[in-house]
């Protein structure tokens, strides 16, 4: 029933809608509060703020080998190097001789393949303009092609046996385990196949990534750096496995990845410089043939690739098998007691 001809105005008596002229509307009494003369009581304090860095570490700071930051990947892959120096240098030096059968007699090749072209060309006459004769080049090159693809496949199978055995090896330093040479040589021995079929099926992926240019060519050979580790301690499609780790935190896997590389290519650079001088105080650029000077100069010149590679081997290993348990551990729930239980 309205009041008048208002369809809106108050009816008499209703609480909700008072009429304008009246006394005010009459509430209950506010609830008793623990805290007087509070204008907003509170019976519970704000959330303080989070302290610097956040609420704490992202992994456990204890474990041997998952880092949350650059600094405790760092930290961790130099305390296996201290500590595990001895062991991962007898692997390496075990390494080094299938290493040398594939360096030096793949040095020798290049270098008499390489006096052999420079004679062909300085045998040209300008004022005739006659074309060298590539002939002793060729023959050179295809002489010793055989030999340095059998030395590459043998020195390679044996050297990946040693690349196996030191990324388990790894695990068993930084967790403190007894380590045993053999031990690890024979556990890498089984995991050489399945390292070699990966490998060849990452080729055809790195030959697309040369043909488009060069920054696929870095995008590509910084995924299959973690292939090593993938390949030793999981049982999956590695390649798929590579990607999907590295793309899980592309700051975290570019930072630790760059890294390994910079230390790879300083050992190189450095020792790379004195292979020249070798090679300088030994030969000429004039040289005719591949005399005992150019011998002595190739077999020293591979030895030095075979210091750089044991040094790379001994130091980097170490932070890709880290740089793989980082990134594993912020893709899925992961501590080093897992890594142990798939690599025992």
């Amino acid at each position: 029933m309205s009041n008048g001809n208002d369809p809106w105005a108050p009816e008499p008596g209703d609480p909700a809608r008072p009429d304008p002229g009246g006394p005010p509307p009459a509430f209950p009494p506010p609830y008793p509060q623990p805290y007087p003369q509070q204008a907003y009581p509170q019976p519970y304090p704000y959330a303080a703020a989070p302290p610097p860095g956040g609420w704490g570490p992202r992994f456990d700071p204890a474990d041997p080998l998952v880092s949350d930051n650059w600094t405790g990947w760092w930290q961790r892959g130099m305390s296996v190097v201290r500590r595990g120096w001895k062991t991962l240098l007898t692997l390496q030096l075990i390494g080094a001789v299938p290493l040398a059968l594939l360096v030096v007699p793949s040095t020798i090749w290049s270098d008499r393949s390489t006096i052999a072209l420079n004679q062909n060309f300085a045998q040209v006459d300008p004022s005739t303009g006659n074309a060298p004769d590539f002939g002793p080049f060729i023959d050179e090159v295809a002489g010793g092609l055989l030999l340095v693809a059998l030395a590459a496949i043998v020195g390679g199978i044996l050297y990946g046996v040693v690349h196996l055995a030191t990324a388990r090896a790894v695990v068993s330093i930084a967790t403190g385990r007894p380590v045993s040479v053999g031990a690890e040589l024979r556990a890498g021995l089984k995991r050489l196949f399945p390292l070699i079929g990966w490998t060849l099926l990452t080729t055809p992926i790195a030959l697309v990534a040369l043909l488009l240019c060069v920054l696929p060519v870095f995008y590509v050979g910084a995924v299959f750096m973690l292939l090593q580790a993938v390949v030793v301690f999981e049982r999956t499609n590695a390649v798929s496995r590579c990607f999907q780790l590295f793309h899980t935190d592309l700051g975290a896997a570019a930072g630790r990845i760059a890294t390994t590389w910079g230390l790879s290519l300083a050992i190189g650079l450095g020792l790379g410089v004195v292979a020249t001088l070798i090679t300088f105080g030994f030969t000429s650029p004039t040289d005719a043939t591949y005399d005992g000077g150019n011998l002595a100069a190739s077999l020293l010149s591979g030895a030095v690739q075979t210091v750089a590679s044991i040094a790379s081997g001994l130091v980097v290993t170490p932070l890709i098998v880290l740089a793989y348990t980082d990134l594993r551990a912020r893709r899925e729930p992961f501590t080093t007691d897992q890594l142990l239980a798939t690599a025992a």
